[in-house]
């Protein structure tokens, strides 16, 4: 008898909980849409001496169509196109150089999370850089911030690097603060 009363409250408090469950809202992700100025006093681009990832960036625009997303980031010296999905698909896309890079995204909770590698070369040395960006909204929807980690994977001669790139996988940040337009 006990064994039935103690069933019986176990299954209707699961029932109640997967019922409470199914009821709250699922996470809206953040709307990245629109259009959007790079405010230069509140970014940080101090690494961006290296890869110019930021040089000459005046804006961007993002049409967000779920899983796809479509940037058109406006230079002073032009303009690049690039597409993001964030359903585990790949996308090919061309940088500033007309270089092809390949790049993956998902959602983290509110958070965009994008990541590829650039090849490049600096002072004549080939390099490879894995670079993760991740996109965040502030709460009022007016603000939008990039974080971009860049880490060497791959460097020429040790040698060829002055300090304080000789000796371990050193990693640059940039930090872009877009305002709403």
């Amino acid at each position: 008898m006990l064994r039935t009363i103690l069933a019986s409250i176990f299954i209707v408090f699961t029932c109640a909980t997967l019922a409470s469950a199914q009821s709250q809202p699922a996470q809206t992700r953040p709307d990245l849409s629109g259009a959007w100025k790079l405010n230069p006093q509140k970014s940080d681009l101090a690494d961006d001496y290296r890869y110019a990832l930021s040089l000459g960036e005046e804006s961007i625009n993002i049409s967000v169509h779920d899983p796809e997303i479509k940037l058109t980031r406006r230079y002073s010296f032009g303009e690049s196109n690039s597409i993001i999905y964030t359903d585990g698909r790949t996308a090919s896309n061309r940088d500033t150089t007309g270089e092809t890079f390949k790049l993956s995204a998902n959602w983290d909770g509110r958070k965009l999370i994008s990541r590829y590698a650039l090849h490049r070369s600096f002072a004549g040395n080939p390099e490879t850089v894995d670079v993760i960006d991740e996109w965040t909204i502030s709460n009022d929807g007016k603000t939008l911030t990039l974080k971009t980690t860049m880490r060497y994977i791959q460097r020429s001669t040790d040698a060829a690097h002055r300090e304080p790139f000789r000796g371990y996988v050193p990693r640059l940040w940039l930090k872009r603060v877009y305002d709403r337009i």
